[in-house]
């Protein structure tokens, strides 16, 4: 696993796509060296999920909360448009 983006996330939906991921290695994160960086990265997600928060959303933003409520399907000709963008 690697970090992404704030916001970003991705998703298995299937049991063959869970299927399809595998265990390749683990590495130890040592405290002395990832707290630092754990620490980093905490602070700067809150101050974008501040600044996120804040915001003016656009006037055509889509939100997952939009989705979830409207009830989209996986056909949506508005889901194919977002993801052309």
């Amino acid at each position: 696993m690697y970090l992404g983006k704030l916001g970003e996330q991705i998703v298995l939906k299937s049991e063959e796509a869970f299927s399809r991921i595998k265990f390749i290695k683990a590495e130890n994160a040592g405290a002395t060296e990832y707290y630092a960086k754990r620490l980093k990265r905490d602070t700067a997600a809150r101050e974008a999920f501040r600044a996120e928060r804040n915001a003016v959303p656009e006037k055509d933003a889509v939100y997952m909360i939009d989705i979830l409520r409207e009830g989209w399907k996986d056909d949506d000709s508005r889901i194919r448009r977002i993801i052309s963008e």
